[in-house]
């Protein structure tokens, strides 16, 4: 081939423009996907499920590796785990964060754990649970207390609140909608481990290696993350074992699936925004078309 070959070759040899990553666009592939599943009865959605969707990929936007995720993912992620199950983000029932997934073609997924307001809704819901309320026992409490048929039973808790101690376990007592109070215990053990894991599943803003920094919530706040914790053990052991309530979803092990980005509790406040009143997707482009007469002016 000669030189004057080569170079026309070559000229007509159309350059490859690099794919940008936009949020926007991913959102909107998203929201497309979920208009079909309601249209075609796959799924029972709230009629704001579309503002559900926009606060959840507020949220999304600032997770590490969210651009290796894809539309597919994220939509079975949001129906699984919240649509299915009737939880709100704008309430703060649960938490996002990107994972490894070997069933991921791009070795990225999202992932969705519920938050304890999450599981105390649910549990209020499904489960007859009216009320449930952390007590952490120190070293230097008055505390006495047996095991009857299997329930634990509180005889004597005097708190010593001029000389606490060191903690040393805690107790959530439940009471349900038919007047059955029942307490479940935790050691001070138990829920260290548990404090462990939340804190592995911590995204700071410098991004620190997990283990090399410890959670401000925790180092801040001991008392009541612990408080927390007794909750959210307590709550999860009695969705798990409801009737009422669907176990996979409440399940934390996947054996495809290795954490390595952790997430960032967001408070977000529900706000009138152009979002919820969108009526369509270019499903081309993934663009939200607003009509004109509708347009808010921000």
């Amino acid at each position: 081939m000669s030189n004057e070959t080569l170079k026309t070759t070559t000229a007509e040899t159309p350059a490859q423009t690099p794919q940008v990553f936009s949020i926007e666009t991913l959102r909107g592939q998203v929201i497309s996907s979920l208009e079909i599943m309601v249209k075609e009865k796959m799924l029972s959605a709230p009629p704001d499920y579309k503002e559900e969707i926009f606060f959840a990929f507020q949220i999304m936007a600032d997770l590490p590796d969210i651009d290796k995720c894809t539309a597919k993912d994220i939509c079975n992620e949001m129906v699984r785990k919240v649509f299915r199950k009737g939880l709100c983000v704008t309430k703060n029932h649960c938490a996002m964060m990107v994972i490894n997934s070997k069933k991921s073609p791009t070795g990225k997924t999202l992932s969705i754990r519920d938050q304890y307001q999450g599981l105390e809704f649910v549990a209020k819901r499904d489960c007859g649970v009216l009320r449930s309320t952390p007590v952490l026992v120190y070293e230097n409490d008055e505390f006495d207390a047996d095991i009857v048929e299997g329930i634990l039973t509180i005889n004597k808790h005097k708190p010593n609140f001029k000389n606490q101690g060191e903690i040393i376990g805690g107790y959530c007592v439940v009471v349900y909608d038919n007047g059955i109070v029942q307490p479940r215990y935790y050691t001070k053990a138990e829920l260290d481990k548990r404090r462990a894991k939340s804190q592995e599943e911590t995204v700071w803003e410098n991004r620190m290696p997990v283990g090399k920094v410890e959670s401000r919530f925790w180092r801040e706040w001991d008392r009541e993350m612990y408080e927390k914790t007794l909750i959210n053990a307590t709550l999860k052991r009695i969705i798990e074992t409801s009737p009422n309530t669907i176990k996979d979803d409440y399940d934390d092990a996947e054996s495809d699936v290795k954490q390595t980005s952790r997430y960032v509790e967001l408070e977000i406040t529900p706000k009138k925004d152009p979002m919820a009143q969108q009526k369509s997707v270019n499903t081309d482009t993934g663009e939200i078309v607003i009509p004109e007469s509708e347009q808010v002016n921000l």
